[in-house]
């Protein structure tokens, strides 16, 4: 009968529950690491404007500007992830909350009933 049928899959693992607080923690940790990165981004900038305004070569300008718009494309981009994430964060806040608050309603409904 095994030949034709098969056998029955292995039942998978049960995931463990998100843990909603090392998820936000997580999050805010990106979050920090995206702000680190912009900060380090804006030095790089203000180290070409001053590269600038030293340079008298128009060759060495064409150079230093075509740095400092790659640098300038790389923060925007770190800029949009970062609202991007912060939207996500703001969302995920508020679902933390709806479970809190369902949470909440169960245990009361609970605890009314044995009363």
């Amino acid at each position: 009968m095994r030949r034709i049928f098969g056998t029955k899959k292995p039942e998978a693992p049960k995931k463990a529950p998100v843990d909603m607080d090392a998820h936000s923690q997580k999050m805010d940790g990106r979050m920090q690491a995206m702000d680190t990165q912009i900060a380090g981004l804006n030095r790089e900038l203000k180290g070409y404007q001053a590269q600038l305004k030293k340079t008298r070569n128009p060759a060495q300008q064409r150079s230093i500007k075509q740095r400092a718009m790659l640098a300038l494309k790389r923060k925007k981009q770190l800029e949009k992830q970062r609202d991007g994430l912060g939207q996500r964060m703001y969302n995920f806040e508020g679902m933390k909350g709806h479970i809190d608050m369902a949470k909440d309603t169960r245990e009361h409904g609970a605890s009314g009933a044995a009363a």
